[in-house]
């Protein structure tokens, strides 16, 4: 359990860091963008956000999969972000949002493979010494 929740809240950090940078940007080009993009911008934001809630929840026995889908939500909406951000950078010839964007889809893509490996790590040693999943409860700090 304490290897889940390690894996867990590394991948919540980091996915958060780049969460505020991808923000960043999006508030920089706020004005540019024009409106359909700005407002799936922020249905993505609210979806983002809606999920890390769910990341913290306390859920019954075996129900640990609700913090997994959680997880691979957040980092869908961070791609679905970035996808739009580069999109309009190709389409305005925005040349630094676009490298930017490159940059930061690279980094997402390391976590978002990290995370994925160390999980499988765990799920196979699991497996491995035939142990049930465990219940992780999370708590965020005040």
């Amino acid at each position: 359990m304490t290897k889940y929740k390690l894996v867990i809240e590394a991948s919540v950090r980091s996915l958060s860091i780049e969460m505020g940078q991808i923000y960043s940007l999006y508030r920089m080009y706020y004005f540019q963008l024009d409106v359909f993009d700005s407002r799936h911008i922020n249905e993505c934001l609210d979806s983002f956000n809606k999920q890390c809630e769910y990341i913290f929840k306390e859920y019954s026995e075996g129900n640990s999969s609700f913090v997994f889908r959680a997880i691979e939500t957040c980092f869908s909406e961070c791609f679905n972000i970035i996808d739009i951000l580069k999109s309009f950078a190709q389409r305005n010839k925005e040349t630094a949002l676009k490298y930017q964007i490159y940059a930061l889809h690279k980094t997402l893509d390391s976590v978002h493979n990290t995370y994925h490996e160390e999980r499988k790590t765990i799920e196979q040693k699991a497996k491995y010494l035939k142990t049930d999943s465990p219940v992780i409860n999370l708590k965020k700090a005040n």
